[in-house]
Order: structure tokens, then C-alpha cells, then sequence
């Protein structure tokens, strides 16, 4: 097996892993983000929603 061979495998062994996993990852940062947002405006307004 050649190293260009290995690289092709590789690279597609990946990309159904990143296809999958990158959706998630940016809508976890999001709602992270959404959600320190929504803390700091709660906390600057001087009440909370729960």
C-alpha cells in the first residue's frame, strides 16, 4: 500500500465523521454562545428566568 493510497483511505474515513460531526460542533458553539448571552443579559437586567 502505497502513501497516497493510505491518504485516500484516510481522508475518507474522515469525511463522513467530520460531515456528521461538524454540524453538531457548530450547533453546540451557537447555543453555548446564545446561552452566555442570554446569562450576561439576565444578569445586567437584574433578574433570571428560572
Amino acid at each position: 500500500m502505497n502513501p497516497s493510497m493510505m491518504e485516500n483511505l484516510l481522508f475518507w474515513i474522515t469525511l463522513p465523521f467530520l460531515t456528521v460531526f461538524f454540524p453538531i460542533i457548530v450547533m453546540f458553539i451557537f447555543s453555548f454562545i446564545r446561552d452566555v448571552r442570554a446569562r450576561k443579559k439576565t444578569q445586567h437586567n437584574g433578574w433570571n428566568k428560572g
